[in-house]
């Protein structure tokens, strides 16, 4: 079985890992320019659904199983775009997905970064942002192969989304885990 993780948005990411052999794939947000957009336009890029399609097709076979980090399209006045943009994401993947054939289930950024103890550090600490805490963590379970570069924290998210669904949902009794809390 495949289990595939995503983080939708347009810097976002998608990973695969197969149940079977342990292979793991992680490819960024496929994206192409938008031709109307304007120089005052704040989004420029949409996802690439024909792209993202000959992906999916490439790694899934039947019984696939995909989990979406889903937010709520709450966020900070003057985010019309950002939110928009997300949610437009969130949709493309959702109907290639779909189309394809794969159920798909959504999960809150709380329930898989509670499951790594992945918190926002608090104010004036020097702790480590939940980005970098999750590429840390991504690196040390996966290796760097996949995230080599610190903007490769969407990676990160969609590979822990992948194995938070695997460790939890798909195969919990299955799988012996030392980060099992």
């Amino acid at each position: 079985m495949i289990v595939i993780g995503i983080d939708p948005g347009l810097t976002g990411a998608i990973a695969f890992i197969d149940t079977m052999d342990g292979r793991v794939h992680v490819e960024d947000m496929p994206t192409i320019a938008i031709p109307e957009a304007g120089p005052k336009t704040t989004i420029k890029t949409e996802v690439d659904v024909i792209w993202l399609n000959e992906v999916i097709q490439e790694w899934i076979p039947p019984g696939a199983i995909a989990f979406m980090e889903h937010t709520s399209s709450v966020g900070q006045v003057g985010q019309e775009q950002a939110k928009l943009s997300l949610a437009a994401g969130k949709a493309s993947c959702l109907a290639v997905l779909r189309l394809a054939g794969v159920t798909v289930h959504r999960v809150t950024p709380v329930a898989w970064k509670r499951f790594y103890g992945i918190k926002e550090p608090m104010p004036g600490s020097k702790g480590l942002s939940q980005k970098k805490q999750a590429l840390r963590l991504a690196r040390d379970l996966y290796g760097v192969e996949y995230l080599k570069l610190e903007k490769h924290h969407n990676r990160a998210d969609a590979l822990l989304i992948a194995r938070w669904a695997l460790r939890k949902i798909v195969e919990p009794e299955a799988i012996a885990d030392p980060l099992d809390v």
